[in-house]
């Protein structure tokens, strides 16, 4: 017996996403039974990707740490406002071609927050 996750792939190249058909299928040799994931199911994929988040996040606030004892150094201020603007555009952009469910303007804020906090720890 072999339990699977069943997704279709939507987008082209590295720009695509899979997007699940919400259900999972157990082979029996030749044989494919298909069950609809349970709420259980999809918050285990969501547990194991904070711990993904969480560890992706930390490794940007180090390397802002980096980059504030620079600017410290250079006498740079720690906001970099055209800079923030410059990743905003492009994190807005890479959502619209991705087309995933959360929209251009979602991922703007929630890289806005990000950015806020790192500069806290970039200080």
């Amino acid at each position: 017996m072999r339990e699977i996750a069943l997704y279709r792939f939507e987008g082209n190249g590295n720009s695509g996403y899979k997007r699940s058909f919400g259900c999972r299928a157990v082979s029996f040799g030749l044989y494919f039974y298909f069950f609809p994931m349970d709420i259980e199911n999809w918050r285990k994929k969501i547990d194991e990707l904070e711990n993904t988040l969480i560890g992706l996040l930390n490794r940007r606030a180090e390397y802002a740490v980096e980059i504030g004892k620079i600017k410290k150094c250079q006498g740079l201020p720690v906001l970099d406002a055209s800079r923030e603007q410059e990743i905003l555009s492009r994190v807005a952009q890479k959502a619209e071609v991705q087309k995933g469910p959360l929209s251009p303007e979602s991922m703007r804020r929630i890289f806005q927050v990000i950015m806020a906090e790192t500069r806290q720890v970039e200080k």
